[in-house]
């Protein structure tokens, strides 16, 4: 079995590449003129997202039901936490950076689809047989099918350009230096 992990990784790249654009929403907030302020509420609302993906299941393959249970309940706090991070991105507000306004209706597109294909392997998964290593083997690789859907989204979403000023302001943002990984520094 491929780490689950690695999807989650190349979410959280795409997801820096959405932010590094510039990002904000449609609804709810009131504007913020202070384009730092306004990128650290941004990276904010990423945090619990970011602190769930990272955060690495327990998985023992010497007992595959055990490994099971634990990646089902990764993919459920995940899944949560990609909610949490859906829900803080409408609170943001119209974005003072010109083009974050689109750039986050794409990442809250990207997070929609990072949300269903851990709820469906998560679903998926509460089926598979794990008392018979055939079956397992069998079955295992359908039900982590919608995590490799994950993986070809997120890279064919991973390449936008940076934002100069969203950089300079991420920079100073205090958010987003808890997550230095995610602007490559």
């Amino acid at each position: 079995m491929s780490s689950p992990t690695r999807p989650v990784r190349l979410a959280l790249a795409a997801c820096a590449a959405f932010l590094a654009a510039g990002c904000s929403t449609l609804t709810g907030g009131s504007p913020q003129a202070d384009p730092v302020a306004w990128v650290d509420s941004v990276c904010g609302a990423t945090l619990p997202f970011n602190d769930a993906a990272t955060a690495t299941p327990n998985l023992q393959f010497s007992d595959p039901a055990a490994a099971v249970q634990s990646l089902s309940g990764y993919l459920e706090s995940t899944g949560t936490a990609v909610q949490g991070t859906l829900d803080s991105l409408d609170a943001v507000g119209p974005s003072p950076i010109e083009g974050g306004d689109a750039a986050v209706e794409q990442l809250q597109s990207l997070l929609t689809g990072v949300k269903q294909a851990f709820d469906t392997t998560r679903t998926t998964l509460g089926s598979v047989d794990t008392s018979s290593p055939e079956t397992l083997t069998a079955t295992l690789p359908a039900a982590l099918a919608p995590m490799e859907d994950l993986r070809r989204l997120v890279e064919g979403t991973a390449a936008l350009e940076v934002s100069p000023e969203f950089r300079a302001a991420a920079e100073q943002a205090s958010n987003c230096r808890k997550m230095p990984d995610l602007f490559g520094g």
